[in-house]
């Protein structure tokens, strides 16, 4: 069997370290903030303090695609050639995630997407795929 490609391997230790900082960094960050300039602008003016109070539920998705980072983090040291299929679903999830504030997610999501599309990770994936020939 073909050793796993370095990019593959840069790409799953980006989602590892991703999915780390998502959880225990980012989400209680953007979380907290937003609470506290909703709760200092709430008491000026409730209407412009509840909506933003609102807005740091919104970086609680966050923990959920924490998880699904590391999993494919994990997923992506193996020599699996479906890591790749499901890091580069996972890497437009990242990208996505600056809607709710995941600056680190997106740049990793970013990344990842770049090393998945390199040439030689398609190879690999390709004559993983098609198993040993005789």
């Amino acid at each position: 069997m073909q050793p796993l490609p370095e990019p593959v391997r840069n790409a799953a230790i980006a989602h590892l370290v991703s999915g780390i900082v998502s959880i225990f960094v980012m989400m209680p960050v953007l979380y907290f903030g937003w609470q506290m300039v909703a709760l200092g602008l709430g008491l000026v003016t409730f209407g412009i303090g509840a909506v933003l109070g609102c807005c740091g539920w919104s970086a609680c998705l966050l923990l959920p695609l924490g998880v699904v980072e590391i999993i494919a983090g994990i997923l992506g040291l193996t020599n699996n050639p479906a890591a790749v299929t499901m890091g580069k679903i996972v890497a437009f999830v990242e990208i996505a995630a600056i809607l709710v504030g995941g600056v680190t997610t997106c740049i990793a999501g970013v990344v990842a997407l770049m090393m998945y599309n390199k040439p030689e990770v398609q190879a690999w994936r390709d004559q993983v795929a098609m198993g040993p020939t005789a």
